[in-house]
């Protein structure tokens, strides 16, 4: 597992500084709208039927928050040789966190329970279902929080998990989820087609 800031890049680039993001200045990351759809998408790991078009607005905002190209081949074939990868930053200007690829099984468990909590419900806003949503990514995301760490592997870690980020306050959590949507967008965008087709083979790095 590597962290996608600080992998050497297979062509030669050196690695990438971790970076310090606070609220402030992420605050446009996705209205949650966009982050239902994000978040569905990065859940399965793929974006196989975007538009060219979309793929370079995800590009252009991982450039923004100082995820490269280069960073995205790294995760690809860190995946392809390993199965996952990890992204670790800091939120608030001091707090570090570590933030891992949600296993299918996880993914599963989280759209089981986005199902049975809001079944047939006619009042739920989009507000609070991607709420309750980020939450859930976050709770089978996040492996270490300061000086905590976490593994997240069954429902009952994943239950624990999720009362741990309901403990926090508001404006920490937030923070979590905002650099989730980078790292979530970066794993789609990396293991998309388009993605397989420009970080694989022959002439790859063109």
């Amino acid at each position: 597992m590597i962290d996608i800031r600080s992998a050497k890049s297979r062509y030669g680039n050196g690695t990438r500084p971790q970076t310090d993001v606070t609220p402030e200045a992420s605050s446009n990351i996705s209205s949650p709208e966009e982050q239902i759809g994000e978040k569905e998408l990065a859940s399965s790991g793929a974006l196989d039927g975007l538009e060219q078009a979309v793929i370079g607005q995800y590009l252009e905002y991982l450039e923004k928050r100082g995820i490269r190209r280069e960073d995205l081949a790294v995760i690809l074939d860190t995946l392809i040789a390993t199965g996952n990868v990890s992204y670790s930053c800091k939120i608030l200007g001091r707090i570090e966190i570590e933030l891992v690829m949600r296993s299918t099984a996880m993914n599963e468990s989280i759209t089981r329970r986005l199902d049975e909590e809001f079944a047939g419900r006619q009042d739920v806003s989009v507000m609070r279902y991607s709420n309750r949503q980020a939450i859930l990514n976050l709770a089978a995301s996040l492996r270490r929080h300061g000086n905590d760490s976490y593994s997240v592997t069954t429902e009952e870690e994943l239950d624990a998990a999720i009362q741990r980020i309901l403990a926090l306050p508001y404006v920490v959590s937030s923070a979590m989820v905002e650099q989730l949507a980078v790292f979530d967008r970066a794993l789609a965008v990396a293991t998309s087609s388009w993605g397989i087709k420009n970080f694989t083979g022959p002439g790859s790095a063109d």
